[in-house]
């Protein structure tokens, strides 16, 4: 979906920290995870929502494979959210799933916590917010000031 390097490259911009380079990616997906490859081929799923990335395949064929199974597409998808959202608040082009509250911090992948949002400004918001919360402790509180 995403491949051209630049926009790629502006999309993990904020992610930089986390991901580093190098990686490319494959697929953004409505939930507003990504799927991404590395230079090696291997392939990962950057969750927005929670500030990580996990190797999810060896080769890309593998990764379509593994997608064939329907409780891991399930899982790499958020599929049953995904299904009740697109009833509820329909996506326009160039829109994913983001978070009132990401689970990161508390919220939940439910309807009543996503909305659709720019694929651009997804990325961009999810990646600044987790960089700064990285070297928090697990019940540390935050407070988020929202500015202009």
């Amino acid at each position: 979906m995403y491949q051209d390097s630049e926009i790629t490259k502006d999309l993990l911009r904020e992610w930089q920290w986390l991901v580093g380079n190098d990686m490319k990616i494959i697929h953004v997906l409505r939930s507003g995870d990504a799927i991404l490859a590395d230079n090696k081929g291997f392939i990962y799923r950057l969750v927005t929502g929670e500030g990580k990335y996990m190797k999810i395949a060896d080769t890309l064929k593998e990764f379509d494979k593994k997608m064939l199974d329907h409780e891991f597409y399930k899982e790499q998808t958020l599929e049953p959210v995904v299904a009740k959202l697109q009833k509820e608040k329909p996506l326009k082009e160039n829109q994913v799933y983001s978070f009132t509250t990401l689970p990161v911090l508390g919220g939940t992948y439910t309807v009543e916590n996503m909305y659709p949002l720019s694929v651009e400004e997804h990325f961009s918001v999810t990646g600044d917010i987790c960089f700064q919360i990285k070297d928090l402790k697990d019940g540390e509180k935050v407070q988020i000031k929202v500015t202009d």
